[in-house]
C-alpha cells in the first residue's frame, strides 16, 4: 500500500515520504532524505492512524540520489 506520510526527528521533518509496507511491528518507506540507524523517529500517516506513531530507524538504503528506503521499527 502506497500512502503519504510525515516523518520527523526533533527539528528535521520530512515531508515527501510515501509507505512501502507495513506491519503491526513496524513499516518501510520512500523518502527524499536519509534518516540514521538508531533515531526515534515520529510518523504522521492521517490515512492509517489518528496520532502519530514513534519508532527506530533500523536501517536506510539510498537508492539514488534524494531517494532512500528506510526501515523503522515501532516502539
Amino acid at each position: 500500500m502506497s500512502l503519504p506520510c510525515v516523518a520527523s526527528h526533533g527539528s528535521t521533518t520530512v515531508d515527501d515520504c510515501t509507505t512501502i509496507d507495513f506491519g503491526k511491528g513496524g513499516m518501510c518507506f520512500f523518502s527524499n532524505k536519509s534518516l540514521e540507524v538508531d533515531h526515534i523517529i515520529e510518523l504522521q500517516c492521517e490515512d492509517i492512524w489518528d496520532s502519530p506513531k514513534t519508532g527506530t530507524v533500523i536501517w536506510c538504503k539510498q537508492l539514488r540520489v534524494n531517494l532512500y528506503r528506510i526501515g523503522i521499527v515501532f516502539s
